[in-house]
């Protein structure tokens, strides 16, 4: 959190030095504008990419728990079935021995 606490005042600062230099006048070289410009703007970047990993992050271990709730429910759905086919196998021994 500190490292981004630090990037968000240098780009401010960039941002207010640029302004100053537009609106009252101040002379700063075109290099040394630029560079403050292209400095803010690697660290919006920085931090937009930041923000889209944890987000994935965040998708992917949500995507993660759903598939197993869904294995989970599959996994139940053929124990339910296995014991459903144990009694229909019982009926017909039942009644197969019946119509003997």
């Amino acid at each position: 959190m500190r490292k981004m606490n630090l990037w968000i005042l240098i780009v401010v600062v960039a941002i207010v030095v640029a302004i100053m230099a537009f609106k009252f006048g101040f002379v700063i070289w075109p290099f040394v504008f630029f560079a403050l410009l292209i400095i803010a703007g690697a660290i919006i970047i920085d931090g937009i990419s930041e923000f889209a990993n944890k987000s994935v992050d965040a998708l992917a271990k949500r995507q993660a728990v759903s598939n197993e709730e869904i294995n989970a429910k599959i996994e139940l759905t053929m124990q339910r079935m296995q014991v459903i086919e144990n009694k229909v196998d019982k009926i017909n021994t039942i009644l197969e021995k019946v119509s003997e």
